[in-house]
This record gives C-alpha cells, structure tokens and sequence, in this order.
C-alpha cells in the first residue's frame, strides 16, 4: 500500500510540475515593454525597454536609424522584434542575437512596414507593401526565428483590397487585423477582422470610412480596441464634412505618399483635426463601437489587463489605463519623447 501512495504522490508531482513548467494558463503576463524614444544615451540607440509602470527604463542597442520603428516583444521579454531598414529584425532584450529575419527589400517593389510578436515569443506576424503594380499590402507570419514565412492571407475578405496590419491576441492563438478597399479614394474603407493565427476563419468585425490601426484584442477577446481616424463604425455619408486625421512619418521617404486620403481638404476649407477621433472599442461582433479616449496621434496596445497607449508627435508619452479607457495613469516620465512606434506609418 505504501509503494502505491509514493507512486501516486510522484505522479501527482510530476503532473503539477509539468503544469507550472508549461504554464496551465496560455496567457503569459507581461512584466516590461519595449517602446522607442529619443532619450540619450551612448551608444545611441532608439529603443528601450521599462517596466510596466516606468521604472527601470534599460536602453536596447541597435542602429540608430530613423527607419527604425513597430517595436515589440515577447511577454517573457527574451526576444525583442522591430523594423529596421524596412526589414523585421530581432534581438534579445540587450541588444545582443540581433539577427535579419526578412530579405523582402531583394525585390526593389516590397518592403516591411509593421511587425508583431506573439506574446508567447513563437510567431511574428509582418504585413509587406507592394509597389510593383497598384499599391498594395499582405499579411505575413513566420517563426520567431524567421523561418516558415508563410502568406495569411491569399485573398483580401470581402469588399476590401488589401489588410495592411494586425496584432494577436493574448494567448497568441488569434490575430485582429484591418483591411481597406480604394485606398486612394476619398470614399476609402476600412475593415477589421478576426481570424485564427493560421490564416483561417476570417470574420468581419465592423467597416468604417475612416483609417484603422493598431487593433488589439482585450484578454478575454471579447472586445477589440483600436486607433480610429474618425468616429467608430461611421460610414462616409455621415463624414462629408469632416476632415481627416494627418498620420505620423516616420521620416520614411517611402512612406511619404502611402496616406493620400488623410491629406483630404475640410470640404468647406476649415482647418484642423476633428474631435471624433481617438481610442475606440468594438465588441467582437461589432456592436457597441464607441470613442473611449479621444485624442489625435495616439497607438494602441494591450497588456495584460490595460491598455497601453502613445501620444506621438511633440511631448510624445506613454499613458496606462483600463480597458474602458478610464482612468488614465501617465507611464513616461515626462524627460523625454516616449511612444510605441507600432503605428501603421504613413502621412
């Protein structure tokens, strides 16, 4: 009887040290993050790492490029991925390992412009511009090591020409994307989608007339937030007279003329940003679309239970609130121009 209770009792603790070992929860938790800034340090690098509330803010060396930007990271922090020369590239957190995952730019007609890692440190998932007839973008995925690059999607959904970035969710097993049709159009629109982290099982989430970026899902995936150039789920009839958004540059000259429609005139002359723009959130089967932090030059991202989000431009910092956008806390410390840089850059 007794060998039998010391066999059980090694069994049982083999199957909770295997639990903890794999995690029985598939949501890793996020203790730091990466974000760009123009802090000065030697070697001159523009990204960094700090901790959730602001705290311990670590410099990553790499080149200090202005092409460098979409800056993001594994929870467990081991592998940090960028665009760097319109190509994803990875490094550890201290800069070392750093390692070319894409050669798109061997065709003169392609180039990188975001790039996501999964929060299980497994997939990135890339989205590729492509000059070479009508401009247009794929979604890609590959390894974490960059091998088994493979095309998401064969075939925009339907009613859209192109989806151009995304981002997964928590437990890395979905990904919410964003899609547009005419995008040289003043009619232009926007779609966001879900789909499996395969490729599979495409579902519209809601259309608009209005620029998408950086969607994220909330940890239960529920909901997804996004940064919305114009009131949520709008469509254009109801947008005739409101100007557009300007978008941010990355000093990229490639991307000087991706964004023809954010430079769209105010139909009766009037200047400025309109204030129907901002954070917004969406319930997953597109119902309850609604402006949750309003603001211009903002990006998006969600970590463990709250957003986290960037005001780019002059003074850029990163805020931290919940996930209904209340209670805004800021997590930059005001020295410096602090954001994320994961925006779909264009002008």
């Amino acid at each position: 009887m007794k060998k039998h209770q010391v066999a059980l009792l090694v069994l049982l603790a083999t199957a909770a040290a295997i639990s903890v070992g794999c995690g029985s929860s598939s949501t890793p938790t996020f203790t730091q993050m990466p974000f760009m800034s123009d802090r000065t340090v030697d070697p001159a690098t523009p990204l960094f790492i700090m901790k959730l509330d602001g705290s311990n803010v670590t410099p990553v060396p790499s080149s200090n490029d202005d092409s460098v930007h979409s800056t993001t990271a594994s929870a467990n922090i081991k592998t940090v991925a960028y665009v760097l020369d319109e190509e994803v590239w990875t490094s550890n957190a201290d800069g070392s390992n750093s390692a070319q995952l894409t050669h798109v730019t061997d065709n003169d007609e392609q180039f990188v412009t975001v790039a996501r890692v999964s929060p299980d440190g497994k997939k990135i998932l890339y989205a590729v511009a492509d000059e070479t007839s009508d401009f247009t973008y794929d979604l890609w995925i590959m390894n974490v090591d960059g091998s088994g690059a493979t095309q998401l999607i064969s075939t925009a959904p339907t009613g859209m020409d192109a989806c151009y970035t995304g981002s997964f969710s928590s437990d890395s097993s979905k990904i919410t994307f964003a899609c547009y049709h005419d995008l040289e159009d003043e009619d232009a629109i926007f779609g966001l989608f879900t789909m499996k982290s395969d490729g599979s099982d495409v579902k519209q989430v809601l259309t608009q007339d209005s620029e998408i970026d950086t969607p994220a899902f909330t940890p239960n995936e529920k909901q997804i937030v996004y940064a919305s150039y114009g009131m949520p789920g709008e469509q254009a009839a109801a947008r005739k007279h409101a100007p557009s958004a300007a978008h941010f540059n990355f000093k990229n000259p490639r991307f000087e003329n991706l964004r023809p429609f954010t430079k769209r005139p105010h139909t009766n002359g009037t200047p400025g940003i309109p204030t129907n723009i901002g954070i917004a959130s969406v319930n997953v089967d597109g119902s309850n679309a609604a402006l949750i932090i309003p603001g211009e030059n903002l990006e998006v991202q969600v970590l463990n239970s709250n957003l986290y989000y960037s005001v780019f431009g002059d003074n850029a910092q990163i805020w931290k609130s919940n996930l209904d956008g209340t209670s805004p806390t800021l997590v930059s410390d005001g020295t410096a121009n602090d954001f994320f840089g994961i925006c779909y850059c264009g002008e």
